[in-house]
């Protein structure tokens, strides 16, 4: 059973993550409705990024990216676009009530 969409916009939000738009182009995820949403959820969430070769962090919003530590970057989310189907796997787990694969490959490390 598909929610409406004004169960949707009540719920508590799990997590905020950029996702590939073909999730909504390739018709993978049903289009249930357009609302506005008050300031709190239209907020842009911190993520994190963390250099490849050094390891150093920095965190990542509005397009700005600033030095950080390990410690301060714990709880974000890393800077990353989602494809749909790990999406899908990650609701799938927390509603299940495990840990998901794709977010602790994702931890900071």
């Amino acid at each position: 059973m598909i929610p409406d969409i004004d169960s949707i916009i009540s719920a508590r939000i799990i997590f905020k993550v950029w996702v590939m738009r073909r999730a909504i182009t390739s018709g993978r995820w049903q289009i249930i409705g357009n609302r506005e949403v008050d300031a709190e959820t239209a907020c842009v969430p911190v993520f994190f990024k963390q250099d490849a070769v050094s390891k150093t962090f920095s965190k990542y919003f509005d397009d700005k990216e600033i030095p950080a530590t390990g410690k301060e970057c714990l709880g974000l989310e890393r800077a990353a676009v989602w494809d749909p189907e790990h999406i899908e796997d990650r609701l799938r787990d927390h509603f299940a009530g495990r840990s998901n694969v794709w977010v602790e490959s994702l931890k900071p490390a």
